[in-house]
């Protein structure tokens, strides 16, 4: 429960001086790990991290343990991956998953601290796959078609689906 934010044994002076070091530890989960099911809470979350005096060093944390979950330092976990993309983009040469999770922090924090507008370009690549995502599943069509059908507009061998006479069988085209 909330580990990039409250100590759990180790001491990181940055987290002290977050905004959410304050918070209940109930708030801060409600907060920061609403992921995905309220997106509003995401947006609110991100706006709340946007005055953090360490949110470069949270963004840093949240992409060091690989956080699956929640928002770190603004950055919402459909962003992390892009966000280490770029810094693997940015150093090819620099094997991270052969590092220790603090010697990725100290690395991430360096170049986030750098180039702090990094994580709107992940942000920005993130949010841009996943609205492409959504709206060719919202595009997709569902079509029945008689098992045994040989052929749908030559995409798919319908055949190809253990044919059950006088049954259907739905497919989703995108």
């Amino acid at each position: 429960m909330m580990e990039g934010f409250r100590s759990t044994g180790s001491t990181r002076s940055w987290r002290s001086a977050s905004k959410c070091s304050t918070l209940s530890p109930a708030r801060a989960d409600e907060l920061f790990f609403a992921d995905g099911a309220h997106p509003d809470t995401v947006a609110h979350a991100k706006t709340y991290c946007s005055t953090c005096p360490v949110k470069a060093q949270c963004a840093a944390w949240g992409a060091a343990i690989n956080a699956e979950f929640g928002v770190y330092g603004g950055v919402p976990s459909y962003a992390r991956k892009s966000l280490v993309s770029l810094y693997r983009q940015a150093h090819p040469d620099e094997n991270t998953a052969a590092l220790s999770e603090d010697e990725r922090f100290t690395r991430f924090a360096e170049w986030i601290e750098k180039d702090p507008s990094v994580i709107g370009q992940a942000i920005h690549h993130a949010s841009h796959s996943h609205n492409r995502a959504y709206w060719r599943r919202k595009r997709a069509r569902v079509v029945s078609v008689q098992a045994g059908d040989i052929e749908l507009n030559g995409i798919i061998r319908v055949a190809d689906i253990e044919p059950v006479p006088g049954r259907c069988v739905q497919l989703t085209l995108f």
